[in-house]
């Protein structure tokens, strides 16, 4: 974190904190998942955050886009832990 701004008068006094930059998952993320399902085979929600450094949660979005798309398919039932995702 940087260091605090300080903003000091008579009549006021407030303290800035400001957040450091931080890596927010790219636009491109879900061509990086179809590249990287192509690559490696079936593959499931863990496997791709891993590799590619993206939290799951965007990892979950992006899937689900994919396969409404029709980009992705998923093998095994939706509510199961044990979906994987591959090429259609």
């Amino acid at each position: 974190m940087d260091a605090p701004v300080i903003h000091d008068s008579i009549a006021m006094f407030s303290l800035v904190f400001r957040r450091s930059a931080q890596r927010l998952p790219s636009s491109s993320s879900s061509s990086e998942i179809v590249s990287f399902v192509a690559t490696n085979g079936p593959c499931d929600v863990a496997e791709i955050s891993n590799s590619l450094d993206i939290p799951r949660s965007t990892v979950n979005y992006r899937l689900k886009k994919l396969v409404s798309e029709g980009a992705l398919v998923r093998i095994g039932v939706e509510r199961s832990g044990v979906q994987r995702y591959r090429l259609p």
